[in-house]
């Protein structure tokens, strides 16, 4: 007897499939940092450097970026990754719109030797949905 699919059976199953594989970076290579925390943090003079990885367009756009951040588009992270090199002591947050491009950003960090790593848990989103502070402007890093 043959397994049948429905199409949505199906569409759950490869979901799954991409969420195990996205969500199987190792344990040690990035910590996690939810909107609140950072908030406070950023409020009390923490001196984390916020790198984010949207596109320019993104981070003037209607979810903002935090006051400060960078803008470093994923897609130009790798030949990009010489300008941060004067961070490697201190923390670096990854904020994108989700978390899904920080944590790929993460990775890629990681893989050039940079340790102190931290990804904004649900990204502009979740900062937004929590009501904190965001600019539009281009020019606020």
């Amino acid at each position: 007897m043959s397994a049948r699919f429905t199409p949505a059976g199906l569409a759950a199953a490869i979901a799954g499939l991409l969420a195990r594989i996205v969500h199987r970076q190792p344990a040690e290579a990035f910590a996690w940092i939810d909107a609140p925390t950072l908030f406070e943090r950023r409020r009390a003079g923490d001196r984390a450097v916020v790198i984010d990885v949207r596109g320019a367009d993104e981070f003037v756009g209607d979810l903002g970026h935090l006051e400060g951040a960078r803008n470093m588009p994923l897609n130009e992270l790798p030949q990009r990754i010489g300008e941060l090199a004067p961070l490697e002591g201190r923390e670096i947050v990854l904020v994108c719109k989700t978390q899904m491009r920080s944590a790929a950003a993460a990775a890629t960090l990681k893989d050039a030797g940079f340790r102190d790593l931290a990804v904004l848990r649900g990204g502009m989103v979740e900062w937004n949905r929590q009501g904190l502070p965001v600019s539009r402007d281009p020019h606020s890093a």
